[in-house]
């Protein structure tokens, strides 16, 4: 899960071997580049569960995607 809202559109498109669209973004969070495939069905991020209030507070504190390992830390540390 990301957060939703207004989306960056100025980022670097590059397409997967699955023919699939990905966008190279910069983490919000801690401003390394990573591959987002959001508008894909199957992007890793949709592995991750996260309350809906770890989710509300990523929405209140971030305009776009996180990376990996930080959505991964917020995931995690919502499950306490």
């Amino acid at each position: 899960m990301t957060p939703r809202g207004d989306r960056v559109t100025s980022s670097k498109q590059e397409t997967h071997r699955d023919g699939c669209a990905a966008t190279q973004k910069k983490c919000e969070a801690c401003g390394e580049m990573f591959t987002c495939g959001e508008a894909e069905p199957g992007c890793w991020c949709e592995a991750l569960q996260l309350t809906s209030q770890a989710a509300a507070q990523l929405r209140a504190t971030h305009t776009d995607c996180l990376c990996s390992r930080c959505l991964a830390a917020v995931a995690a540390a919502s499950d306490v």
